[in-house]
C-alpha cells in the first residue's frame, strides 16, 4: 500500500515534541471542569495539588474527588478537611 509523502514545513526547523502531562478534573458526566498542563518532569502529586487549587477556585461547590492511584495522599490533604475524598 503506497503512502503519501509528507510535505516539508517551510520556514520552520524540525523540533521534538516537548513531553508534558495533562491533569484533568471532570464531573460525573465527563464534562471537563479544569485542566492544567505541566512538564513531564513534574510529579503527579504536584500537578494534582495545582489542579485542586484551580478546581476549588473555579468550582467551589465540588465536595468530592476521585483520583487515580498516581496521585498520592498529599493531594488529598491539599483539600479542606470537611471535603470528602476517595482513591480508586
Amino acid at each position: 500500500m503506497p503512502t503519501a509523502a509528507r510535505a516539508p514545513c517551510v520556514g520552520t526547523a524540525p523540533t521534538e515534541a516537548v513531553p508534558e502531562r495533562r491533569h484533568v478534573a471532570a464531573d460525573t458526566l465527563g464534562l471537563v471542569l479544569a485542566v492544567i498542563v505541566t512538564a513531564a518532569s513534574v510529579h503527579n502529586s504536584t500537578g494534582g495539588k495545582r489542579l485542586l487549587d484551580v478546581l476549588a477556585t473555579s468550582h467551589p461547590s465540588v465536595t468530592k474527588v476521585w483520583a487515580d492511584g498516581g496521585y498520592q495522599n498529599s493531594v488529598f490533604q491539599q483539600g479542606q478537611p470537611e471535603a470528602s475524598t476517595s482513591r480508586s
